[in-house]
């Protein structure tokens, strides 16, 4: 009897590279996401350096004005690759005033509606509750469900 010999089979099936394939397209949106971060870092990095200047000045100008969207855009651009504390103290310092100022005026414009609202209301009981036999009293007081 003659025996066959097996078959030479290589060491790394083909399971090893598609399992590689899937491994290296899961992590990739993560690797390239770490080196856009970076990049835009450096970039903005680059930016402040280049003109901080002016930059203060925005911020100066924009807490004079209140105007608290253009503070949040230079927060969100500058925040994570600035490490000059002046920059994040001015920063913060306007965001903060700014939006104390906002919330005051939030405050005032929605105490003005429930003045508002509450003489529309007193106005509307008016003129639904009759008058007394005499007309001479006003209105009477209405009663109040039990």
């Amino acid at each position: 009897m003659t025996a066959t010999m097996p078959r030479h089979r290589p060491r790394n099936p083909l399971g090893f590279s598609q399992g590689a394939i899937l491994i290296t397209l899961i992590l990739l949106p993560a690797v390239l996401k770490v080196h856009s971060d970076r990049s835009n870092k450096s970039a903005s990095l680059s930016d402040y350096q280049t003109g901080s200047a002016f930059i203060r000045t925005k911020i100066d100008s924009s807490a004079g004005n209140q105007d608290v969207a253009t503070l949040l855009r230079l927060h969100g651009k500058y925040a994570g690759g600035v490490t000059d504390s002046k920059f994040e103290g001015a920063l913060q310092g306007a965001l903060g005033k700014a939006s104390d100022r906002e919330a005051q005026l939030e405050l005032a414009v929605s105490k003005n509606l429930d003045v508002t609202r509450h003489r529309e209301e007193l106005g509307a009981r008016a003129r639904l509750v009759p008058t007394s036999a005499g007309g001479d009293a006003g209105p009477t007081l209405s009663k109040l469900p039990r």
